[in-house]
């Protein structure tokens, strides 16, 4: 690719079979935005937004439903299979966490992609629910007391 005025990029792709096109996003994006694909080379600038003009509202999740959905899920130390790509690049690393199987709240794009909103949203929501048994066992032993 020649630059507008100067210099050059060069894009270099492994030996692939077949064809495929890689079309870019129209614009640069927004700070924070990261350059995502559909799967099939069509490619847009997205953040997982949280500011409430971004939302559609729903309801609000139940704390102690939360809170049974962490405790309940096995929670797994892994290294990733060098076998795989896509998962971030990092063999070396032991990770500690979820198994997208078993906690399909917590995911994201089919069950595949871990999903940090939803993860941090029943952390918070399990603490309110731990916050509300911790006050209710001081209130229990004040009343003894």
């Amino acid at each position: 690719m020649d630059g507008a005025t100067s210099g050059v990029v060069t894009v270099t792709v492994a030996a692939v079979a077949g064809t495929w096109t890689f079309t870019l996003p129209p614009d640069a994006g927004t700070a924070g935005e990261q350059l995502q694909t559909n799967g099939s080379g069509v490619t847009t600038w997205e953040a997982a937004a949280s500011y409430r003009e971004a939302k559609i509202l729903s309801g609000l999740l139940d704390p102690d439903e939360a809170l049974q959905r962490v405790v309940r899920v096995p929670k797994h130390l892994w290294h990733y299979d060098p076998k795989y790509r896509g998962v971030g690049g990092d063999y070396e690393t032991e990770f500690a966490g979820v198994i997208a199987d078993e906690a399909p709240w917590a995911m994201q794009h089919g069950g595949r992609i871990f999903n940090p909103i939803n993860a941090f949203g029943h952390a918070a929501a399990s603490i309110e629910a731990l916050n509300r048994k911790i006050e209710a066992l001081e209130t229990a032993l004040a009343l003894r007391n």
